[in-house]
């Protein structure tokens, strides 16, 4: 899994990469698997002045295709941070549930064809 981290108009930069790469890291632990790449993108849209107010994206391409986009406001850098990733994380878990849940609904439909093709055996009572 790669961390992509972009940050514009940000206050102690690198403090702040840190925690975003800590938070990542612990949310997508378990399923670090299917996940090739995760691009964050936080942006302080305040430049002068020492109060954040901005917005933080995070783009996530998930194996085998697919792509989740998650975004979050916030006045304070950190809260802004984690919102977004509760939603990846949150994001991520329903996509891999979604798709067991359509696997299961695949194979359980062509096991019924191919119990429902197979002819009828008469059994014999004695």
């Amino acid at each position: 899994m790669k961390i992509e981290i972009k940050t514009k108009h940000v206050k102690d930069e690198t403090a702040v990469r840190e925690y975003i790469e800590t938070k990542v890291h612990f949310a997508l632990d378990r399923i670090d698997a299917r996940v090739d790449t995760v691009t964050v993108r936080l942006e302080d849209e305040t430049k002068d002045s020492n109060k954040f107010d901005g917005i933080c994206r995070i783009d996530v391409e998930v194996h085998p295709k697919g792509h989740i986009h998650v975004s979050s406001t916030g006045e304070s850098t950190y809260d802004c941070i984690l919102q977004a990733v509760r939603k990846m994380e949150h994001a991520i878990k329903h996509d891999i549930d979604r798709n067991r849940r359509s696997s299961k609904i695949r194979h359980q439909k062509a096991k019924k064809s191919f119990i429902e093709s197979l002819p009828d055996i008469g059994v014999d009572e004695a």
